[in-house]
């Protein structure tokens, strides 16, 4: 549905673009005036080149613009669907945090045997008493 509304806007902009309707009223006056003999071929076929090229700037710059945010709304969507976090930042912060606990852990099982050594040496000396 957002597309088909997305090219609706685009044709509605670009036929504004086209069909100005200043530029529409001046042309008939033009036309009517060349069928009169009050303008020349030159000036009228000058006046159409003019319109025509009012357009093909308009329709140019509309056009990058909308490709402009067209790109930045693709690249939102494919913000939006990454992690929170970019990759290799999230990776070495990953990591990071997995040395971290590792580290401890270490120290945990380093520990963990020292009480356990403690723990054997008191049964054994108790046993011997």
């Amino acid at each position: 549905m957002a597309k088909s509304q997305e090219l609706a806007n685009f044709e509605q902009v670009v036929e504004k673009i086209i069909f100005n309707d200043n530029e529409l009223e001046e042309l008939k006056i033009a036309i009517r005036n060349f069928t009169e003999g009050k303008t020349s071929e030159k000036e009228l076929k000058h006046l159409i080149l003019q319109f025509r090229g009012r357009m093909v700037e308009e329709i140019t710059d509309f056009g990058f613009f909308f490709a402009e945010k067209r790109t930045q709304n693709l690249m939102q969507t494919e913000i939006n669907k990454k992690p929170p976090f970019s990759t290799t930042k999230g990776e070495s912060q990953l990591r990071k945090e997995i040395k971290e606990k590792n580290e401890l852990l270490e120290n945990v099982a380093i520990r963990v045997n020292q009480l356990v050594s403690n723990l054997k040496k008191e049964d054994s000396q108790g046993d011997l008493l």
